[in-house]
């Protein structure tokens, strides 16, 4: 009786044991999949800041290729007149 007291202790002990490595695990695994969260959303919201910036970087340049087009379009015209 005494043997399967000490049994049964036994079992509990490593049941508990095998408990708490899993709700380490489960928390680990938690925190390790909020970080990645975190960082896909840095990734993302830096790749949508790089492609704002480039857009306005082409607007940017397409404007002053038409103004430059304008000048030379009116310096043609006024070498033109004269």
């Amino acid at each position: 009786m005494l043997v399967s007291m000490l049994a049964l202790t036994l079992e509990l002990k490593l049941e508990l044991m095998l408990v708490s490595m899993l709700e380490l695990m489960l928390e680990l695994m938690l925190e390790l999949m909020l970080e990645l969260m975190l960082e896909l959303m840095l990734v993302s919201m830096l790749t949508l800041m790089l492609d704002l910036m480039l857009d306005l970087i082409l607007d940017l340049m397409l404007d002053l290729m038409s103004d430059l087009m304008l000048i030379l379009l009116l310096d043609w015209w006024s070498d033109l007149l004269l």
